[in-house]
C-alpha cells in the first residue's frame, strides 16, 4: 500500500515538474443556492406516504409521481 501511495506521488510530481496541471488544483466555486440535506425518502418514491412526497416537491424540488 505505502508503494502504491509513493509512486502515485511521485508520478503527480513528474507531471507538476514538467507542466502539467490537475483540475483539482482550482478552488471549487460556491453553489448558488445553500445545499440542504434531504431525506432519503425524495430519492426513493417507493413506499413513502404521499405527505413526505408532496413535502419534497415542495420543499426539495424532488417530486415524485403519486399513482
Amino acid at each position: 500500500m505505502r508503494l502504491v501511495v509513493c509512486l502515485v506521488f511521485l508520478a503527480s510530481f513528474a507531471m507538476v515538474c514538467q507542466g502539467h496541471s490537475s483540475g483539482y488544483t482550482r478552488p471549487l466555486p460556491k453553489p448558488s443556492r445553500p445545499i440542504f440535506i434531504r431525506p432519503i425518502g425524495c430519492d426513493v418514491c417507493y413506499g413513502i406516504p404521499s405527505s413526505t412526497a408532496r413535502l419534497c416537491c415542495f420543499r426539495y424540488g424532488d417530486c415524485c409521481h403519486l399513482g
